[in-house]
């Protein structure tokens, strides 16, 4: 079901080897997350082990408040000598800062997290979720497109310095097409995190949490993209092992819009033209030029074929 504020037409910006990719054999790009061009984007590497590490050092520090505000309970917990966790624990009590702090550090290296049975257990919960998440982005493939077609940088970066194209694209909704699935990109400063607390990540995640998760970071980039205003399509198990993509087709009537660029060469302009008219002869083709007094781009349409003149 497409999402409420799908917008009529979406772009892609493509150079020109993508732009005859897409228009010969008539299908989109879904890459593999590890393919796409921001290190951050869908990024799982260190999305587990400082978080892992930061809780697993909570705990210790935990247990080590557990030892001095009540031993007998830490004793049982660590199947430790009463006696003797009471009589640490009175020493600690009077000892100074430093000596407390001496001992702390001396508690986190001996690795309580190998005592603790609750540690154990933790630690394993948290590395089958983790296993969970990475097995569903093996081999799901993203596609991405945007709302704006008309942005500077955009053309800059995606579309050979202003010497490729803009395609738009009308989503077929009447016949189920898949880029009625294309959803919004959020923009935030903070990566989306997997672990929120002890607690929480003690509990087993349902099937349903970890797509949630799944779901948020797809959709989720630094503030610094912003500007792209981008949608995506997320599909798991899209990609073959050993591609870096796969390629789905779209219905000929989809592909409404060209947008060449201000620096397109007669050539590639002619044979653009010619491709994009071979798949839906109502396409409508724009010229970007400069704007005049403005940082801006301005499009000017082209007549369509007359009387099968070109």
């Amino acid at each position: 079901m497409a999402h409420p504020d799908l917008p009529e037409i979406v772009y892609k910006y493509v150079g020109q080897a993508g732009a005859r990719a897409i228009l010969a054999n008539r299908t989109l790009r879904f890459t593999r997350p590890s393919e796409m061009n921001d290190p951050f984007d869908v990024y799982i590497g260190d999305l587990f082990d400082t978080p892992l590490a930061e809780l697993l050092n909570q705990h210790r520090l935990d247990a080590i408040e557990l030892l001095v505000s009540d031993p007998l309970k830490f004793s049982e917990m660590m199947q430790l000598d009463a006696v003797k966790v009471v009589a640490m624990s009175e020493l600690i009590k009077a000892s100074g800062p430093e000596k407390r702090a001496e001992f702390e550090a001396m508690i986190a290296n001996e690795g309580i997290a190998d005592l603790d049975p609750e540690m154990a257990q933790l630690q394993e919960t948290m590395e089958r979720q983790r296993d969970q998440v990475v097995a569903q982005f093996q081999s799901a493939g993203i596609f991405c497109a945007t709302r704006n077609h008309t942005n500077l940088l955009m053309w800059a970066h995606y579309a050979d310095q202003h010497r490729g194209v803009v395609l738009g694209f009308r989503p077929d909704l009447a016949r189920d097409s898949y880029l009625r699935l294309l959803k919004p990109v959020t923009y935030t400063d903070d990566r989306p995190s997997f672990y929120k607390s002890i607690d929480s990540t003690a509990e087993k995640m349902s099937e349903s949490d970890i797509h949630a998760f799944n779901h948020k970071l797809v959709y989720t980039k630094s503030t610094h993209w912003s500007y792209e205003a981008e949608e995506r399509i997320y599909v798991p198990s899209e990609v073959a092992d050993g591609e870096p993509a796969s390629y789905l087709s779209f219905y000929p009537e989809e592909l409404v819009e060209l947008h060449l660029g201000c620096r397109v060469t007669e050539v590639f302009k002619s044979e653009i033209i010619h491709a994009a008219r071979s798949i839906n002869g109502a396409v409508a083709i724009f010229q970007a030029v400069l704007a005049k007094g403005s940082y801006a781009l301005e499009f000017e349409p082209i007549a369509p074929i007359q009387n099968g003149n070109r």
